[in-house]
């Protein structure tokens, strides 16, 4: 009993170190949200020294900054997710604004006003995005968690979510990029993966999804673990080596609470027509079908009277298969035993006949003994078969 304990702690603690390595390298993940705003009072007049206080409760993730001489407060790098912010100052109510959500490429512009009271009172509003993203210059668009879910994609391929977008045409060539954007070159795509390169130079395609034998990927991205798709087309230096749009994924993370999904696609050919050949012949439908599987787990890393990782450490996973089975239709003729002997009847002549069609000529020729013939000489108006 003692040893199986040894061993417990021994792997509870390889674990434990483990699981610092990986929080000490998380600072090279993507956090492109960014929350900023002015405090102002009643009046419109600014508020200094106001204590703004940003939580996001799934995570457990608790900022406090001040705000300086001219009311203003601002918190970068912060992941996708939804935020809450508490502003309070002695001699004011406190306000809390909720359901701020972040996205890559949005300025969450946030004005709270503070009304004369005390700190107990408290008012609650709720933000909304604005219409226009007045903070950057981006062009393009996004497609939330909720949207890349709902979306009829086929195969797993995320790319084209980008077709949705305004000022998104399909490209036919499907060597490159599926898609051009206001009009740049297929090949002037970019693609990452929380903010890394997924281009492949050769390709211009993404690494992860890219075709290989038979047009099919070998490593594909579940949908289900994508937290965003955005799509810039004028991407700035910050994304580099492409001159064209730039699609960005976010990959979901852990939350406080266990969560997953399980998803399986299926498609056969009970409700697929027959094509022409298999109508020709009057032969059944050739064999089809289509799986494809997977799904996603996430959560805080806990380990019973040991490890809390709620509100610290948290993991999260995604799987995606498929298995195809199709059979393939196929119509040939071959000569019946009356054909073969007509034929061969004819090459057994004793006597050389000649033949003539139009301007073409030919002799056939027998070889006393001899079944078989080969081509012997082709010239522009004869042609000569000669025994072999």
């Amino acid at each position: 009993m003692a040893s199986l304990r040894t061993v417990f702690l021994r792997f509870a603690s390889l674990l434990v170190v483990m699981i610092t390595l990986c929080a000490a390298s998380s600072v090279a993940q993507f956090f492109p949200g960014r929350i900023s705003g002015t405090v102002r009072d009643t009046q419109s007049a600014v508020v200094s020294g106001a204590t703004v206080k940003l939580s996001n409760p799934t995570t457990g993730l608790e900022r406090t900054v001040t705000t300086d001489n001219t009311g203003n407060f601002n918190f970068p790098e912060l992941a996708l997710g939804t935020f809450r912010l508490t502003i309070t100052k002695q001699g004011f109510g406190t306000t809390v604004v909720t359901d701020i959500t972040t996205s890559q490429g949005l300025v969450n512009n946030i004005s709270p006003v503070l009304a004369v009271g005390s700190v107990s009172s408290q008012i609650e509003v709720t933000s909304t995005p604005p219409l226009i993203q007045t903070e950057t210059n981006s062009t393009g668009g996004q497609l939330s968690e909720v949207q890349v879910e709902s979306l009829p994609i086929g195969n797993s391929d995320y790319t084209r979510l980008a077709l949705v977008l305004p000022g998104v045409t399909q490209n036919s060539n499907f060597a490159f990029a599926q898609y051009t954007i206001n009009g740049s070159r297929s090949r002037s795509n970019g693609f990452n993966i929380d903010g890394a390169s997924d281009t492949d130079p050769s390709t211009y395609l993404p690494s992860i999804n890219e075709g290989g034998n038979s047009a099919t990927a070998a490593t594909r991205l579940p949908l289900d673990a994508i937290e965003e798709v955005s799509v810039s087309a004028n991407a700035g230096a910050d994304s580099g080596q492409n001159s064209g749009s730039v699609m960005n994924v976010t990959i979901r993370s852990g939350t406080n609470n266990f969560h997953g999904s399980v998803y399986e696609l299926h498609r056969n050919a009970a409700l697929d027509a027959a094509n022409f050949f298999e109508n020709l012949g009057g032969v059944p439908k050739a064999h089809f079908v289509w799986n494809e599987f997977g799904g996603t787990a996430g959560g805080p890393i806990y380990i019973p009277h040991f490890y809390d990782g709620r509100n610290r450490t948290f993991f999260f996973a995604g799987y995606d298969g498929s298995r195809l089975r199709l059979g393939t239709t196929l119509n040939g003729n071959a000569p019946s035993p009356a054909q073969i002997q007509t034929a061969t009847n004819l090459f057994s002549l004793k006597a050389s006949r000649q033949i003539s069609w139009g301007s073409i000529s030919w002799a056939c020729i027998p070889r006393s003994g001899s079944q078989a013939h080969s081509l012997s000489t082709i010239a522009a108006n004869n042609l000569r078969i000669a025994a072999s």
